[in-house]
């Protein structure tokens, strides 16, 4: 999972990920600094892109993380600047 682009940001950010077939199910959680779970995207096998918008984020620092049947594989910070 790559670092989401742009960063910080004010509209819209983009993650892009890869998940291999042998996973059998794929999430990406997006958790407060506290570490309080806020949302949960399913994602698909293979190379893919998903889309967060701002408006569902207050102001501040956050983390996501790509998990793959149920283990976290990846996690990178991310910034919410409005």
């Amino acid at each position: 999972m790559d670092q989401n682009s742009p960063n910080p940001f004010r509209s819209q950010t983009r993650i892009c990920y890869f998940v291999p077939t042998t996973a059998g199910n794929a999430t990406i959680e997006v958790a407060s600094l506290s570490g309080s779970l806020l949302a949960v995207y399913p994602v698909e096998t293979g190379e893919g892109v998903l889309t967060l918008p701002a408006n569902s984020l207050s102001e501040g620092v956050y983390f996501y993380s790509l998990t793959m049947d149920g283990a976290k594989v990846a996690t990178q910070r991310m910034v919410v600047s409005k």
